[in-house]
């Protein structure tokens, strides 16, 4: 009878292990697929260091872009922003370097604080300041003789977590923060001090 009664304890803490794991699992693929984060439909735009407005920015070596906008948690979970995901990129003209806190609509260093982590619950936001720079890494060969057509400044990839599962997610502004002049590949080779290259 005793020896009846430890086989069934044991079966049901080995069933109960399973049922964790799997829901684990479970948990682990859902917020690994869900993508909760979105910008506001506003944003205030300045730019520094480099010739032209929002809408036709020059690629410039110390050409800076500032975007003050919203980032809201549209999903069903509790999500902590950790902060800006890094990546090499040899293609996008300017790549975000930095992601703090604001106010939502002062496009400006001095109205920015980093304070990440920073939890945001569903359908909750937060004021967030982006700075953009010109790509050092930018790979001149593959543009032409003449300048190009504008193209697109309006993503942003973001490290995050649900439940401590981390995961990244790209966000995209839609209308685009600013447009970028696509430069000649000599224009380019001057920006990154590559002039020879």
């Amino acid at each position: 009878m005793h020896r009846d009664e430890g086989g069934i304890a044991l079966r049901l803490i080995l069933w109960a292990l399973v049922l964790a794991v799997v829901l684990s699992a479970a948990l682990f693929l859902f917020v690994r697929m869900q993508e909760p984060l979105a910008f506001g439909e506003e944003a205030t735009v300045r730019v520094t260091e480099a010739r032209g407005g929002p809408s036709a920015v020059q690629v410039t070596k110390d050409g800076r872009i500032w975007v003050a906008t919203f980032l809201r948690n549209e999903g069903n979970l509790p999500v902590t922003i950790e902060g800006l995901a890094l990546a090499d990129d040899t293609e996008s003209l300017y790549v975000p370097i930095s992601l703090a806190l604001g106010d939502g609509t002062t496009a400006s260093p001095g109205a920015a604080a980093s304070s990440w982590p920073l939890a945001l619950d569903p359908g909750a936001g937060v004021g967030i300041l982006v700075e953009y720079a010109m790509n050092a890494s930018l790979d001149c060969s593959g543009f032409g003789a003449d300048p190009g057509d504008r193209v697109a400044l309006a993503a942003l990839t973001i490290r995050a977590s649900g439940y401590a599962v981390p995961f990244t997610q790209t966000v995209r502004a839609d209308p685009p923060f600013a447009r970028i002049l696509e430069p000649s590949r000599d224009q380019c080779r001057r920006a990154v001090g590559r002039p020879g290259a």
